[in-house]
């Protein structure tokens, strides 16, 4: 499919559906590897997750006015065994607000971080594709503002920077 075509096919998706057209738009950008045809698969499915995947409230909290510092977003599944590290690490370099995208955990992770008082719980249910992540990190988005700094990262990652030690998160972005 050629990008005309795909322009196509959003504006006509953009009339029946309640989410922003930047975030559809955004997603063509994302699914242009090289030159001008896009993989119609990944964007079927991006489209497909859009409309229909839920992201389910399970707790959320009013994200920081700072808009400079940072919002961490993570889709988990059972996770439990890395979380108390996880988010050891990210509080020490400054993550205010943890957004955790619980995906059907059944090993008490969804519990570990309805414990944490700096964390917003979300979750969903349809399988993990990549395609998928991009949806629901982006539902996230239109769910928090735009216009702020976030850090997407899995549970087993750890953002570090150089002098991380002695700089916050938020000195940096």
């Amino acid at each position: 499919m050629c990008k005309d075509d795909a322009k196509r096919v959003i504006a006509k998706y953009r009339k029946t559906s309640p989410y922003n057209s930047s975030l559809i738009e955004g997603f063509l950008d994302f699914l242009y590897k090289e030159g001008d045809e896009v993989n119609i698969n990944r964007f079927d499915e991006i489209l497909d997750s859009i409309e229909n995947d839920r992201v389910e409230t399970i707790r959320r909290r009013q994200p920081p006015e700072n808009r400079m510092s940072p919002i961490l977003i993570c889709v988990f599944k059972n996770e439990l065994v890395r979380l108390q590290r996880f988010f050891q690490h990210y509080r020490n370099i400054g993550i205010k607000l943890f957004v955790m995208l619980d995906n059907n955990s059944s090993d008490g992770s969804r519990e570990f971080c309805m414990e944490q008082d700096d964390a917003d719980v979300f979750e969903v249910t349809h399988a993990f594709s990549s395609a998928r992540h991009v949806a629901w990190v982006n539902k996230i988005l239109e769910m928090y503002g735009r216009e702020r700094w976030y850090l997407s990262v899995d549970a087993d990652e750890l953002l570090d920077y150089i002098e991380s030690e002695h700089y916050d998160i938020s000195a940096i972005v």
